[in-house]
């Protein structure tokens, strides 16, 4: 099976409102030439004049299966929209993508940014199919050399291997490592921490994972579950800071019945639930004391005794804990035993927030919108959503304090609360949630009182410093982005540190 995808061009619908056969349009003389089975024709025309376009090429070239596919757009050279609109539509179709012995992206028809679009997403994206390209020139059909490495000598590493984790996460295909094909990444900071990780997995030590609410932890617990000698276990989640505290040494240690009143029956604790497996702790540091000393018992004896029972059960579990708390400190501060933070920490693990991946929010953002894209489809009246530029730049201005998981539930809310196919960036204005406002020790900076010793020179610098770490911290550090969120140059900002003594 042969495959044609283009678009359809304003020199299209002309030949084929003309019923011209001696100029029949890029689209008609490729599909009248007999060399395709099968044509996926991209518009962001809808009604009658797609129906009447598809009928006229049923007539022309009735051996071909034709399909058009709606794609919106404010502009024909809206590149983000265009490159979006053609990702999601080719994606929906993949298997018959892949089924193909040859797909043939047609390069002539419709702007230059979707020409552009075509040949990025052939040596990128769909590089892993058997793709060629295609132009007409005199009404001729001409296959189109492309006799450098697009990937590798014109786009960024970046795009170049995000694409290749989410063109990986579609297929349903995971490379050796198999456990961790759902984290989506491509940053280096994120790259470490899962080599890190895939090489922990193979060892049966336990392990602390840190970081922001919302980065991740459980995912990743998973993940080394999934590539450990264990995988054939069970993975058991508990949340320490979701149990009441009369309940917790029940809950993770079971008990007999009789134990205590309501203890109706014998029941078996998420620990040895866990039992030939992996027990993710998270919120580690909310467990109380009296809790902590049984746990550690727990891991250096290898046993569990139920509640209101003497008897030792053997267990063989893997731990695995995770906490948004700086528990080395929370040891210093009395709240967390300092043996039990050296038996889980064997190794530590630290997931950056998500300000702090270097270009993985835009994948994120591509790959959770695929996601609801095809979760709608569900609903028969659904229309694929597509981000508008400005749209995508609110979402990459935003701080995302509540990080991948804030991400998530934002694009949620998004999709599922416009109205709008193409969403713009007062509908992302509209789907994030107001935060908190933290009070800040420079509260009132301009309400002080005249006089007394006031130094409007030094409020400034105050107010600068303020703005500027609030920026460096929102951007991970990067002085680059910093500088953009508070709208000045990278030269300004950098001046503007060394005179405000700030720094990273």
């Amino acid at each position: 099976m042969r495959v044609l995808a283009s678009w359809i061009g304003l020199a299209d619908f002309a030949a084929s409102s003309r019923g011209d056969e001696a100029d029949l349009g890029p689209v008609g003389l490729a599909l009248k030439s007999g060399e395709f089975d099968r044509a996926y024709l991209l518009s962001d025309r809808t009604g009658e004049v797609i129906n009447a376009f598809v009928d006229w090429l049923a007539a022309i070239a009735p051996g071909v299966t034709t399909e058009p596919l709606h794609v919106p757009l404010s502009s024909p050279s809206a590149f983000a929209e265009v490159f979006s609109g053609v990702s999601t539509a080719l994606d929906e179709r993949i298997d018959t993508l892949e089924r193909a012995d040859q797909v043939f992206f047609y390069l002539s028809p419709g702007t230059p940014v979707m020409a552009a679009t075509w040949l990025i997403l052939g040596k990128t994206r769909y590089a892993r199919l058997n793709v060629s390209f295609l132009e007409s020139s005199q009404r001729r059909l001409n296959r189109l050399d492309v006799p450098f490495d697009l990937a590798a000598n014109i786009l960024p590493d970046v795009i170049r291997v995000a694409d290749d984790k989410l063109a990986t996460r579609g297929e349903g295909k995971v490379a050796p490592g198999a456990g961790f094909g759902d984290i989506i990444y491509a940053s280096p900071e994120m790259n470490r921490l899962v080599e890190q990780a895939r090489k922990l997995s193979r060892r049966s030590m336990n392990i602390l994972v840190e970081g922001e609410s919302g980065t991740g932890k459980e995912l990743l617990a998973n993940a080394i579950h999934r590539e450990s000698r264990v995988a054939d276990g069970p993975f058991v989640p508990v949340n320490c800071g979701a149990i009441p505290e009369n309940l917790i040494e029940s809950e993770l240690f079971g008990h007999v019945r009789g134990a205590f009143s309501g203890a109706t029956a014998t029941r078996i604790g998420y620990i040895e639930a866990a039992n030939g497996g992996t027990l993710f702790l998270d919120e580690i540091g909310e467990l109380p004391l009296a809790a902590q000393v049984k746990l550690l018992r727990t891991l250096q004896e290898r046993t569990i005794v139920r509640v209101g029972s003497t008897e030792p059960r053997k267990i063989d579990v893997r731990v695995i804990a995770a906490t948004n708390r700086d528990l080395a400190k929370e040891v210093v501060d009395g709240r967390f035993r300092e043996d039990l933070f050296y038996r889980l920490c064997v190794v530590k693990l630290t997931l950056p927030p998500l300000r702090g991946r270097t270009g993985d929010l835009d994948l994120l953002i591509d790959a959770f919108l695929d996601g609801l894209n095809i979760e709608g489809k569900v609903d028969q009246e659904y229309q694929p959503r597509v981000l508008m530029a400005g749209a995508r730049e609110r979402l990459r201005q935003h701080e995302w304090r509540g990080n991948v998981r804030e991400l998530q539930n934002t694009l949620q809310r998004l999709v599922f609360l416009s109205d709008n196919t193409a969403l713009t960036a007062a509908d992302v204005e509209n789907a994030l949630l107001p935060m908190p406002q933290v009070a800040e020790a420079n509260d009132g900076v301009l309400d002080r009182p005249l006089g007394h010793g006031l130094n409007l020179r030094e409020v400034q610098a105050e107010v600068a410093r303020h703005y500027m770490l609030r920026a460096l911290k929102a951007s991970g550090g990067r002085v680059s982005r910093a500088a953009e969120l508070i709208g000045t140059s990278r030269q300004n900002f950098s001046n503007w540190m060394k005179e405000y003594g700030v720094t990273t």
